[in-house]
């Protein structure tokens, strides 16, 4: 009888269940990393939104050519709105709404604003009585922005 080359059942079962093992955490660490890079950019371009809307508080929207006054953020679960004037209305055609991903989610259930006061760009309001604002994605990782009374932010964890 020749000697015959090749490889047995088993052996073919055990490499490829080592195969589909590795797939399975290379799969999980790409999601993981996926979460973590959609929140990051949440969190940079909601700061990026603060400071805008601080910045035409104090010296007034280019964009428009309009004179300071008071610029404002309003929160919901999961979207934010961009208002200006001392109050948020819902049905001023000049707020931008900017939606969070599926996966991302203001922490507080409760409804919260942050009012720039104009000229200075202060703090005008900031109905979160811890002023910080909390983002959560469906994995529970958190991101915390801590905000001062100057408007600046001093703080991510």
């Amino acid at each position: 009888m020749k000697h015959q080359k090749g490889f047995t059942l088993p052996e073919i079962i055990i490499i490829t269940g080592i195969i589909l093992m590795l797939f399975g955490f290379i799969t999980l660490n790409v999601i993981n990393t996926q979460y973590q890079t959609s929140i990051s950019t949440t969190v940079d371009t909601l700061i990026a939104d603060i400071k805008s809307q601080q910045i035409k508080a104090m010296a007034g929207n280019k964009e428009t050519g309009s004179s300071p006054e008071s610029y404002g953020i309003h929160f919901e679960s999961n979207k934010y709105t961009l208002f200006h004037g001392s109050t948020y209305s819902p049905g001023d055609s000049s707020n931008f709404t900017i939606n969070l991903s599926f996966n991302i989610q203001f922490r507080s259930n409760s409804r919260s604003e942050i009012i720039f006061e104009k000229g200075s760009g202060e703090i005008y309001q900031f109905s979160n009585s811890t002023n910080q604002i909390i983002l959560q994605d469906t994995t529970g990782n958190t991101k915390t922005i801590s905000i001062n009374l100057y408007g600046t932010v001093v703080g991510i964890n």
